[in-house]
């Protein structure tokens, strides 16, 4: 199996624990007052390593499929995919405001700024998956 096929089926096992994350912290059961902030700090960090396994999957699909891009930064490869004509302006700026939100929340360890994150998380996910279902190998 090539390493792209690995990476990709690799990304959609992690999508599908994003998923489970969005679903519990939705749940009002699970997500009682003493579970909540655990909830909400793991949805998090399933949300930042997606993300991250997402910009890196779609470097490595342009590298092999389309150009080569020297980059480490998941904006310069949305904007190379735009360039493309792979995503949207709409989805490319939507990937611009994740990475804001994220820089913005992430690492602060505060749980009230990671609950403001929270509410974005499920808008972010249903794009995330929509759009890698295009790159597939």
């Amino acid at each position: 199996m090539k390493k792209i096929e690995r990476d990709y089926r690799t990304l959609l096992k992690a999508y599908a624990s994003l998923q489970r994350g969005v679903d519990s912290y939705k749940n009002p059961i699970l997500c009682e007052p003493k579970n909540c902030e655990m909830l909400a700090i793991s949805l998090t960090k399933r949300f930042e390593y997606c993300y991250e396994m997402t910009w890196r999957y779609y470097r490595m699909y342009i590298n092999k499929k389309l150009e080569k891009i020297k980059t480490t930064s998941g904006k310069k490869v949305f904007y190379a995919l735009h360039g493309q004509k792979q995503i949207t302006a709409k989805e490319k700026d939507r990937f611009l405001l994740m990475i804001k939100q994220k820089k913005k929340f992430v690492h602060q360890f505060d749980f009230a700024l990671e609950k403001k994150l929270y509410r974005f998380i499920p808008g972010h996910y249903s794009i995330m998956k929509r759009v890698i279902k295009r790159f597939e190998p």
